[in-house]
């Protein structure tokens, strides 16, 4: 009767025939487009995006973060939980990769095949905790299933986990066993990566819930998650070399997240290598063109998501100052000094810290490398016309205040500058040609 009268329904279905020409598929709106529409209506900026990643764009669950309704989806069953728990530590997988699959069923402690027929009625529900889509099984919400299945994890759980995350994080992509004027042809059978992207990427995930989002697990020993996420990032990182940095990618801001203790101090002994340093060859390893990568980005994007945390801004500012000393072609935008930039910038700081905790690590800044402490503060002086980039936030740690919004008061702004343009006046003081770079 509907479609008589012209309208349209929406109603959600788990499968869609595709000769169905009346039939438009909606695709779940992505959590960027969520966060905007949020802002748009008046939600902060942080709290915005806090409920996008919560909610991974699924409309239900969006509306409950938003009302605060403590409901518990239908899948959520008594009977049924000691199969579901292990959604719980998944991101997703490919059913079309054996690595996948064998990981998988090494995490559930069970045959696969046999665990996922116990669950194809959920899998297959109204409001199901997963959605299988061609070839992959995908979280509605990775968030959502922690929240209503981490307090039924157990220590032996964990430990299943631990042991195949890192085996998983700690293979390499085969890409970078080529020259790097051949790894355009890394699409090539022998040559793709061991496990999929949505795979490594959910793993990663976990373990960043592991370290900020804990308190649901009140099965587990205490501390038992605090153990697993440092075990892992430090089996993964520690003395790994440039091809394991480049394989991780972005999963890099998310070790980052589990543990920043263990990853900062992993970066700063990574840096102390006399010889062979990884890092110094991960930079040099980028390459540039239409196709190129630049495999040291991650490590950047990490170190951002870190700088939002007033005690690890000091530490951050000066492994981005030692970072700052391996040459970069020139055209490359995403270097260290311009990180460091974004951070400090007076009208636009990328970091909770105080002024004073600022003016500090620029201080520190300058006295480890006066060259980078120099050219940051020219860059921080005041210009008739100025931009700047986003720095990466940190999703599943709440270091950031919900009613935090970009840039301060113009007080706070002209503090800022006055303390800059102090330092770098100091400097020239005492260096004519700087002296005269300052004036001009």
């Amino acid at each position: 009767m509907a479609r008589e009268h012209g309208h349209a329904i929406i109603y959600p279905a788990s499968t869609i025939r595709a000769d169905d020409n009346a039939v438009i598929s909606l695709p779940q709106p992505r959590h960027y487009d969520v966060a905007k529409t949020l802002k748009r209506h008046g939600i902060p900026l942080i709290q915005a995006e806090q409920l996008a990643h919560k909610s991974n764009g699924n409309l239900p669950l969006l509306i409950r973060y938003l009302l605060r309704i403590p409901e518990h989806p239908s899948w959520v069953q008594q009977d049924q939980i000691v199969q579901l728990r292990p959604l719980a530590l998944l991101g997703g997988w490919q059913t079309n990769t054996m690595a996948d699959l064998q990981a998988v069923a090494a995490i559930i402690g069970h045959d696969y095949h046999e665990w996922t027929a116990e669950l194809f009625p959920v899998f297959h529900s109204e409001e199901p905790p997963f959605i299988q889509s061609y070839n992959a099984f995908r979280p509605v919400s990775h968030y959502e299933n922690w929240q209503m299945l981490g307090s039924f994890l157990t220590d032996e759980d964990l430990d299943r986990f631990e042991q195949t995350a890192i085996d998983i994080l700690r293979t390499d992509d085969p890409k970078f066993e080529l020259p790097t004027e051949e790894r355009q042809f890394a699409m090539l059978p022998d040559k793709q990566a061991l496990y999929s992207d949505i795979f490594r990427r959910g793993i990663a995930e976990t373990l960043a819930l592991l370290g900020g989002k804990s308190e649901v697990l009140n099965n587990c020993s205490l501390g038992k998650a605090r153990e697993v996420a440092c075990s892992v990032v430090h089996a993964v990182l520690h003395k790994a070399d440039w091809r394991r940095w480049a394989s991780l990618g972005s999963l890099v801001s998310l070790l980052s997240q589990a543990d920043p203790v263990v990853f900062l101090r992993t970066v700063q002994t990574a840096l102390r290598s006399p010889v062979d340093n990884a890092l110094k060859q991960l930079f040099k390893e980028s390459e540039g063109g239409i196709l190129g990568d630049f495999y040291h980005t991650g490590l950047l994007w990490a170190l951002e998501v870190l700088a939002w945390k007033p005690e690890y801004l000091n530490r951050v500012a000066l492994i981005l100052t030692e970072l700052d000393q391996f040459p970069l072609p020139h055209n490359i935008a995403n270097r260290p000094l311009n990180t460091l930039r974004k951070i400090f910038l007076p009208w636009l700081p990328q970091t909770c810290a105080t002024i004073e905790q600022r003016m500090s690590a620029v201080q520190a800044i300058i006295n480890e490398n006066s060259k980078t402490g120099w050219e940051l503060l020219l860059k921080l002086l005041p210009e008739i016309h100025s931009s700047s980039d986003h720095t990466q936030r940190p999703i599943w740690r709440d270091w950031i205040p919900s009613e935090w919004d970009y840039g301060g008061t113009n007080q706070e702004c002209w503090e800022q500058e006055r303390n800059y343009a102090q330092l770098i006046f100091e400097i020239a003081q005492q260096d004519l040609d700087k002296f005269r770079i300052l004036i001009h």
